[in-house]
């Protein structure tokens, strides 16, 4: 079990996205991305913000800090990385991996014993004809496969909520040639 939730666990941790924002793309598809979610700024001199109703633009950069619902804007030059996690995202993410997985493993074990046993459970009269045989891989695949289902769902749910689920954006935007430093927060 604790091998199948480490394999589950390593096959999902590299489900981080990061994205590279430059000085000419479209930021209103960023915002669209970034809408409705709590976000952390990172600045490119590493102090990092708590940042909610986040709008970047290719001048300037806004949010409200959820501590204290101040208002708070910086050049966009200034920003390294916003890093955006949806749990969400990644529980569905899991349960799907786990559905897939678990109903293949428990598909494919179930009619290989089901074909095996002749579709036999208890008492069988005689040898088992190829059509019994196709019938039990039939009949134990589809119970095998309902079994994995279940199982996939739960697991692959369970990992996918606990594997990383950062969306970043990396900022690569050069400042003006008059800035020297990149600048502090201020509120307005």
């Amino acid at each position: 079990m604790r091998l199948l939730l480490l394999a589950a666990g390593l096959l999902l941790s590299g489900c981080a996205a990061t994205h590279s924002v430059a000085a000419g793309d479209d930021f209103a598809a960023l915002n669209d991305r970034l809408a409705g979610r709590d976000a952390v700024l990172v600045l490119t001199d590493g102090t990092a913000y708590d940042a909610s109703a986040l709008r970047v633009g290719p001048d300037s950069t806004t949010w409200i800090d959820p501590a204290t619902q101040a208002l708070l804007a910086i050049p966009t030059y200034a920003i390294a990385e916003v890093e955006r996690r949806d749990r969400q995202r990644t529980l569905f993410r899991g349960v799907r991996v786990g559905v897939i997985s678990g109903v293949a493993v428990g598909g494919t074990m179930g009619a290989v014993a089901g074909y095996s046993s002749g579709g036999c459970v208890i008492f069988c009269g005689g040898e088992p004809t190829t059509g019994d045989r196709l019938k039990g891989a039939g009949g134990f695949g589809l119970a095998g496969a309902a079994v994995g289902l279940v199982y996939g769902a739960i697991f692959g749910g369970a990992v996918g909520l606990v594997s990383d689920s950062a969306e970043r954006f990396r900022f690569d935007i050069a400042p003006p040639r008059a800035a020297e430093r990149a600048p502090t927060a201020q509120g307005r």
